[in-house]
């Protein structure tokens, strides 16, 4: 969530918009479970009042709950709305398959309509949800019509080309292929304990027996995750950001696995209580640890990508290229460009189709502005062919980023920076900044999965170990225990030694079966990892 949540995708915009659907669809439910209870209360009073033959005091009880009831509709209604619209938006603004999610909930409003009819809500639902899915399309249609100069419906286009249109030279295979293991390794990376408790939230209700409705609507809220990964588990092309849209329902998912788990132990009011409140405590410091030393590994073995273009300077005005060769894909966004540089392409190897650039506006002002992003560019394709159009001499380049690695001349590529030091090695050129970026081939195990804190942990134990040396009142009392006649006829007293040893003799044995049964490969993995680092750095021509 970290990461997905902050990146610049449609992925990333549809998962914001998820996350305020689910919580519409979670109050929802709430205000729809307190109207049955307050009928079901209307109910009794008529029923009571038919019976007694009395109304002064029923009268009063039944205006009551009859407020409450109107007032729960109208919250109820309004968070059905909020729901599809959130929906509506992040499918036609971001991403159209999201729009998937929101069906189990569609089909649980549908079966709540069959089991208590009311044609007058079940027809206020279907304008609601139908003028919030042509609302997002009309703006959205308008936007882009000023900027294409042509009427697109995104969403559509998105799915033809990704869906209906697709074939073996087109559509999202031709980007690369991945086999199902892929998104199972890339959740337990990214979730890890969190994405078991995820699993289990799934099971939760089936395994611990919930009542028969409210579990329909926790199924409601964390189906979607089934539904989701079923559509793309099953796509041969693969990529993390399409899990984006359901990394919020993992978390839920989970949060119910835990509160479950959490409650189910424990015969007396006080037992339960005290294994709750610890478990949750323990459940929250480990998962708050294991996150917070994911998020140091990923800042500390990527955030060059990010960095390294922050130190671009701007000593003049003038038009500057900033060139990337085979790191283009680590390439953050040109917002960390200075106004007067451009991002190009240099030979390096790859042969699939670069990405490129809006034509630049003549002059400042809106119409310019349009009539640049409506030109239609004829250098790309649908097949990923690699097109040399998009690709510019060296020579042109003021500013060079890469990493200090060798490079393959024969494909075109240039070395610039030595591959010890990061220097710049050649004559014109001088390197202005450098930082470490992780190499992903020669480093393995849970060190370049998670930050392990080794210089931290040293640091302070020797600042404790250094004050408690520093306290001559502790030092004192410790000399005199140690000195004493009980503490050294304690220490050899010959039970004492006898524990001792059978204590040291059962570490060793429990290490020894430990180390026994543990694969090679896992041991090598938890204590053996290893992270190894290259240097991406920028360079300017002199």
């Amino acid at each position: 969530m970290s990461h997905a949540s902050i990146s610049l995708l449609p992925s990333s915009f549809t998962l914001i918009m998820g996350m305020f659907a689910t919580a519409a669809v979670i109050n929802y439910f709430k205000y729809d479970n307190f109207s049955v209870k307050v009928q079901s209360h209307i109910k009794r009073i008529d029923i009571a009042s038919a019976i007694e033959k009395s109304e002064d005091d029923s009268n009063d009880e039944k205006e009551i709950l009859l407020g409450m009831l109107s007032t729960s509709a109208i919250a109820r209604d309004k968070y059905y709305t909020l729901a599809i619209f959130s929906t509506a938006v992040g499918g036609v603004l971001g991403w159209p398959f999201a729009m998937v999610l929101i069906v189990p909930f569609l089909i649980n409003i549908f079966i709540t309509f069959i089991t208590r009819p009311s044609y007058k809500q079940f027809g206020f639902y279907l304008i609601i949800g139908g003028a919030a899915l042509c609302g997002a399309l009309s703006i959205t249609s308008q936007i882009d019509y000023a900027f294409y100069g042509k009427t697109e419906f995104v969403p559509i286009n998105i799915m033809l080309y990704n869906v209906i249109n697709s074939g073996e030279s087109t559509g999202p295979n031709i980007f690369g292929v991945e086999p199902t293991s892929y998104y199972i390794f890339n959740l337990v990376l990214n979730f890890y304990g969190i994405g078991l408790l995820s699993v289990l939230g799934l099971a939760a209700g089936i395994i611990l027996r919930v009542e028969k409705a409210s579990f329909w609507q926790i199924e409601t809220i964390v189906f979607p995750i089934v539904l989701w990964c079923a559509i793309f588990f099953a796509q041969p092309h693969k990529e993390e950001r399409f899990m984006y849209p359901i990394y919020h329902l993992i978390t839920i998912s989970a949060a119910y696995a835990a509160q479950s788990i959490t409650g189910i132990f424990g015969n007396t009011f006080i037992i339960s209580t005290l294994h709750a409140f610890w478990t949750k405590i323990a459940i929250f410091i480990v998962i708050s640890t294991v996150s917070t030393l994911r998020i140091i590994s990923l800042i500390q073995n990527y955030g060059a990508a990010l960095t390294v273009y922050s130190h671009l300077p701007q000593v003049s005005n003038k038009p500057e290229n900033v060139c990337v060769g085979r790191e283009w894909y680590h390439y953050p966004s040109s917002f960390f460009l200075n106004s007067n540089q451009r991002l190009r392409y240099v030979e390096n190897g790859f042969r699939g189709m670069l990405p490129g650039d809006f034509i630049e506006p003549e002059q400042k002002g809106v119409r310019s502005l349009f009539n640049s992003t409506s030109h239609i560019p004829t250098q790309f394709n649908n097949e990923n062919k690699y097109n040399p159009d998009l690709v510019v001499p060296f020579e042109t380049c003021d500013y060079y980023v890469d990493l200090n690695l060798p490079v393959d001349s024969s494909m075109g590529e240039v070395q610039v920076f030595d591959t010890t030091t990061g220097d710049s090695v050649l004559d014109n050129w001088s390197t202005l900044y450098c930082e470490d970026f992780v190499d992903q081939d020669k480093s393995f195990g849970l060190a370049k999965l998670l930050y392990i804190p080794h210089n931290e942990f040293n640091s302070v134990y020797d600042l404790v170990i250094a004050e408690v040396s520093k306290n001559q009142l502790f030092n004192d009392l410790f000399e005199k225990v140690k000195s004493s006649s009980s503490y050294v006829a304690f220490t050899k007293h010959e039970k004492v030694l006898q524990a001792k040893l059978q204590a040291t003799k059962l570490y060793e044995q429990v290490s020894e079966q430990v180390k026994a049964r543990t694969p090679e490969h896992v041991k090598t993995f938890v204590f053996n990892g290893e992270v190894h680092f290259n240097k991406m750095c920028v360079a300017k021509k002199n």
